[in-house]
């Protein structure tokens, strides 16, 4: 754990694994960032296979979560986004903890389950786009987010 604090402070590296104070994740912030990736996989009300796993991969690596962990998240972020609201509260929840390039990580995320199944569908466009604002990120921000994955480096 004190590499990662030190790649985040020190050394810049963005990751999930803390939150903008350098403090570990909170089990509700992983939630929060896993129900915003089952809302892009489920925002066509259909899973594809493709991108169940890049949800799955991507939480993974970014939290250096365990498989069994991240199923928990999952099955808990399943449950909790059917209620009514609460995915503004997940959005401020990531916007209070998590700084500018680890909101652009939350994003890049999100691109990558857009690409997963190698097709960019219009409403997964918009689900990016609104996303971006509610994420209070600029437009240049996002389009780095985006190229991040298309560029594979997430």
């Amino acid at each position: 754990m004190f590499s990662r604090l030190k790649e985040f402070f020190f050394e810049g590296k963005t990751t999930l694994e803390v939150d903008q104070e350098g403090e570990p994740t909170k089990e509700d912030l992983q939630i929060a960032t896993a129900v915003l990736l089952l809302e892009m996989a489920g925002a066509d009300d259909d899973y594809a296979p493709e991108e169940v796993k890049a949800c799955f991969r991507v939480l993974e690596s970014q939290f250096n979560v365990s498989d069994e962990a991240t199923l928990a998240l999952f099955e808990k972020a399943d449950s909790l986004r059917k209620e009514k609201g609460k995915i503004d509260e997940f959005v401020a929840a990531i916007n209070e903890n998590f700084d500018v390039k680890q909101r652009m990580l939350v994003l890049a995320m999100v691109w990558k389950v857009i690409v997963a199944d190698q097709q960019i569908e219009n409403h997964e466009k918009r689900f990016a786009t609104q996303l971006r604002t509610r994420l209070q990120l600029t437009r240049e921000q996002a389009e780095e987010a985006k190229q991040t994955v298309l560029q594979e480096r997430i």
